[in-house]
């Protein structure tokens, strides 16, 4: 009788000894996530090295980055939850299912990770997370300031960033804008504009409607486009850019330049290397001084080409030939080819050697008219031309089979245009 009773007091103190080790626990923990003073209020100290991850699905959101170690959120008087999985800090609503939306502030330490999941609607603001941002939602607005890498997709709304490091946007319906990205910088928007200026990095940009701006870029420029405009300045690198309807206007570019446009007009300033463009239909344009080894080609089916180049420029050779139209030229040129010359069929969009004409419905003898050229060295006529000026180095080649190829001197780079 005396041991089970002593058994039964062993086991009365060990249940005891357990109901207050959990109390504490409890306590312990509730101290340091909540504060039953304030509802809708939840603080937790964030480990070094880990992800603050917000389950935040409707209303509004705001988030900062701070100097301390904690995590501080306030809602609208909604009970929050912070559950750990791994290094992750998970913040949600207690019972996310029993709210449909709920506008929240949340303070995060600055050097973390940061990753919001689940999002449907409303805008969210970001500033001062140095490390990485990841964002996947429906609809709303982003605006995010002062940010280290950052991971944005959205289905519908505008986009705007300023100060981000490397950047990549997916974005269904909105408009872009991003100033100030200290690294490589990819956006991919199937309807709305694109702004992009100052990228310590490469550009890459595809849109499928909506138009395209860039400006003070170090990288390649790498652009894809189906329906808008494009416009770029001050380009450090190369510049390619593939296009099916749209006009596209670049000026200050320091690298190559390669161009292939399906319908619309092309204009190029102050670039300073070889140049390659095509468009099936509208006019090209190029103004800029031209280098010694320079290789310039220029080719239209469907519209007008001027060159203009510097007063004194290097010796190059000029390949120009137009079907329906003239070749007008204020430069005295070495003629070597002046006579209309056989050409064999090519394809129309081939950026080096000339369209040939298309066979008309019933094929009648042309006699061709010969060049006519005057004082100026002026050429018209159907006419396949080539001319050299100095050594001959530097090489042109100018094509079109429906419009005028004017070549000429006058063109003069301006320092303040160009940074």
């Amino acid at each position: 009788m005396v041991k089970n009773s002593s058994n039964l007091t062993l086991i009365t103190k060990l249940v005891i000894l357990v109901v207050l080790i959990l109390g504490c626990f409890s306590q312990t923990t509730l101290a340091q996530t909540t504060n039953s003073d304030r509802p809708g209020v939840i603080e937790k100290k964030i480990t070094q090295g880990s992800k603050v991850v917000i389950d935040n699905r409707f209303g509004d959101l705001t988030i900062v980055g701070w100097d301390q170690s904690d995590l501080q959120a306030v809602s609208d008087e909604i009970p929050l939850n912070i559950r750990e999985e791994g290094n992750k800090f998970i913040l949600s609503a207690l019972e996310p299912n029993r709210h449909k939306g709920f506008d929240m502030s949340v303070k995060v330490p600055k050097n973390i990770d940061l990753e919001i999941i689940n999002r449907r609607s409303g805008d969210i603001r970001i500033e001062n997370v140095n490390g990485s941002t990841t964002i996947a939602m429906n609809s709303g607005d982003i605006s995010v300031y002062k940010v280290g890498m950052l991971d944005l997709s959205l289905f519908s709304g505008d986009i705007h960033i300023e100060q981000a490091g490397i950047t990549n946007i997916k974005l269904k319906k909105g408009d872009v804008f991003l100033a100030d990205a200290s690294g490589a910088v990819n956006i991919t928007n199937f309807s709305g504009d694109i702004a992009v200026k100052n990228v310590q990095g490469n550009l890459t940009c595809r849109s499928t409607s909506g138009d395209i701006s860039a400006e003070t870029i170090t990288g390649l420029v790498n652009i894809s486009l189906s329906s808008g405009e494009a416009r770029l300045s001050n380009l450090s690198s190369d510049l390619l850019i593939s296009a099916i309807n749209g006009e596209i206007n670049a000026q200050c570019v320091k690298g190559r330049v390669e161009i292939n446009n399906a319908n619309g007009s092309i204009e190029l300033g102050n670039v300073t290397d070889d140049v390659q463009v095509v468009t099936v239909s509208g006019d090209i344009t190029l103004e800029s001084l031209i280098n010694s080894k320079g290789r310039y080609s220029l080719k239209t089916t469907s519209g007008d080409i001027s060159f203009l180049m510097q007063d004194n420029p290097p010796g190059f050779r000029a390949d120009m030939f137009c079907y329906e139209g003239d070749i007008d030229t204020n430069i005295e040129l070495k003629i070597e080819n002046g006579h209309k010359t056989k050409v064999d069929p090519i394809d129309p969009v081939d950026p080096v050697d000339p369209p040939s004409p298309p066979s008309p419905p019933n094929p009648k003898p042309v006699t061709p008219r010969k060049p006519v050229v005057n004082s100026k060295n002026n050429i018209h006529g159907q006419e396949n031309f080539i001319g050299r000026y100095g050594d001959g180095q530097a090489q042109i080649k100018l094509s079109t089979f429906t419009g005028d190829i004017t070549l000429s001197k006058g063109h003069k780079a301006s320092s303040s245009q160009c940074k």
